[in-house]
């Protein structure tokens, strides 16, 4: 593939990124399936960019977000340039039945999975208390539409079950904040960069 058309499809990936970020904007989750996935991933193949992809191994959610290889800056930038903002990079490099803690998204986030596949869950808040009507306890309509009375959980309260969603190579999932995920279900050794957008 010559440079001008991998340059192209690295175009169409983050494109495709940005559009999803500007209709999921704050309402995220969202799976992406970014066309021209090759020119992006495909030159990080099957390790992590520094070789050690044994971190996180099972039972154990020590892994660390790392510091991002130049081409993960690069991606930063790219991506950046398509949805207006500036845009840090780090990554994930995971072993076999490896897992994260939860991370907070402090920023809405973009993670790119680069090599292998895992799972990740997505935990966020629930609406906000002001924009449901939660009945009284002593209301009817409580048991009526099967919500929780005023004084059971808050509306505003994070939504314990979460999404489980399955990344593969060449894959993006947007997450708005606040919230937060986890990274877990590591077959094999997996590498995925996380694109944070500032404000």
């Amino acid at each position: 593939m010559d440079t001008r058309t991998r340059h192209s499809e690295a175009d169409a990936f983050f494109r495709d990124i940005a559009l999803c970020v500007a209709t999921y904007r704050a309402g995220g989750p969202a799976m992406v399936w970014p066309a021209g996935s090759g020119a992006v991933v495909d030159p990080y193949g099957e390790r992590a960019p520094d070789g050690d992809a044994g971190a996180g191994r099972a039972g154990d959610d020590s892994a660390v977000l790392r510091p991002a290889d130049p081409r993960m800056r690069e991606m930063a930038d790219r991506l950046g340039t398509f949805v207006g903002r500036p845009v840090r990079a780090g990554y994930w490099a995971l072993g076999q039945g490896g897992s994260t803690a939860p991370c907070e998204l402090e920023h809405d986030t973009v993670l790119v999975q680069l090599a292998g596949s895992c799972e990740c869950r997505v935990a966020g808040p629930g609406p906000a208390a002001d924009d449901v009507d939660v009945p009284a306890a002593d209301s009817p309509a409580a048991d009526d539409v099967g919500v929780p009375a005023a004084d059971g959980p808050s509306a505003g309260d994070a939504d314990p079950a979460g999404v489980r969603v399955r990344l593969r190579a060449g894959e993006a999932l947007y997450m708005a904040r606040p919230g937060s995920y986890a990274l877990t279900g590591v077959h094999a050794s997996c590498t995925l960069v996380e694109l944070r957008l500032q404000d």
